[in-house]
């Protein structure tokens, strides 16, 4: 079976640089992948506000309000870039990052002990920021061949606060489980539920 485009060494770059494109179809892919941009971190920063509240590990809560904090600035760095471009902020969705959004809402409502759900939500957060920085990566190489420096900054700047918020979770899941390991409490149901310390 053919390995997919992305796989393997094979960068959508090459692929650009073989395939004759026109100015105006690069164009509308890179204003496309933005407004995907927009509709992700929008998801996400209104949604991680759960998370804060449902997480019982005092250094995962830490983690995820920095998060929520970073998230709320792209979120307003891409709504003044799409504004610039005359694009609509809420055209597009993002569909895989709903679907991830709502696997983390399914974590908060489980039934686990303290320690699968922040586990849980450790794993949800990971995924959600591998999307994201494939994501930007996309965008990145289309602003790069139609030379779109301003948009390359923003690009750059987010992508790198992407790789480090993945690696702050890395970590997190580590510690995540070892520091609410053995509790056996039963989580209360609902979402953005809280616990006592």
């Amino acid at each position: 079976m053919t390995s997919p485009p992305y796989r393997h060494g094979v960068r959508v770059k090459d692929v650009l640089s073989e395939v004759k494109m026109s100015y105006q179809t690069l164009q509308s892919m890179l204003n496309q992948r933005l407004q995907e941009l927009y509709a992700a971190e929008s998801h996400v920063a209104r949604e991680i506000r759960h998370y804060v509240d449902g997480a019982v590990s005092s250094e995962f809560k830490s983690q995820l309000m920095k998060h929520s904090e970073e998230t709320e600035r792209h979120v307003e760095t891409l709504s003044a870039l799409l504004q610039k471009r005359g694009l609509d902020a809420h055209e597009a969705k993002c569909r895989p990052m709903d679907a991830l959004i709502k696997r983390g809402g399914e974590v908060l409502n489980s039934r686990g002990s303290d320690m699968l759900i922040d586990v849980g939500l450790v794993f949800t957060m990971r995924t959600i920021e591998t999307l994201e920085q494939r994501a930007y990566e996309d965008a990145k190489t289309l602003a790069e061949a139609l030379g779109e420096d301003e948009v390359l900054k923003v690009l750059d700047t987010h992508l790198r606060e992407e790789a480090q918020q993945e690696c702050e979770a890395k970590c997190a899941e580590a510690r995540g489980a070892k520091g609410t390991g053995g509790s056996g409490r039963k989580s209360p149901r609902g979402r953005g539920a809280h616990w006592p310390e």
